[in-house]
């Protein structure tokens, strides 16, 4: 079903500002020549509609940080890791930096791909965040 199209002839607002605020009344004319006139009893604005985008993308963003099937001790380095780095899953792998390759059981031998300094940046966060959370690298 299309939507009828429809013009406001005029509304009872002062201001640009005051346009679709609560108690608003319009005048409508329809494309079929119809008119009627119209109070705005609740109108939700396009700021509130970018509100509920940004947390939205949030709370979305959240649930990709989370590892499925990787233990707790994995989860707690990529969070780490994930303060200083950009990061994400790769199934059970981290991608870190878009380009480095973290597997199980994620200690410094377990990294993967990437430039030789990216690589080594990678490493030495690893090391760093391992020794902070008091895991052996063994």
């Amino acid at each position: 079903m299309k939507p009828a199209s429809a013009t406001v002839a005029k509304h009872d607002g002062e201001r640009e500002d005051e346009k679709f605020a609560v108690g608003t009344v319009y005048a409508v004319k329809l494309i079929t020549g119809d008119e009627f006139n119209g109070i705005v009893l609740a109108y939700d604005s396009a700021p509130n509609f970018a509100i509920f985008d940004i947390l939205f993308r949030n709370q979305y963003s959240n649930v990709e940080k989370i590892g499925f099937g990787v233990t707790s001790e994995a989860q707690k380095i990529f969070d780490a890791i994930s303060k200083t780095l950009p990061i994400r899953w790769d199934s059970k792998d981290m991608l870190v930096m878009g380009e480095v390759i973290v597997r199980s059981p994620y200690h410094s031998d377990c990294v993967f791909g990437g430039t030789r300094a990216v690589n080594d940046r990678v490493k030495t966060v690893l090391e760093q965040v391992r020794k902070k959370l008091q895991l052996s690298d063994t």
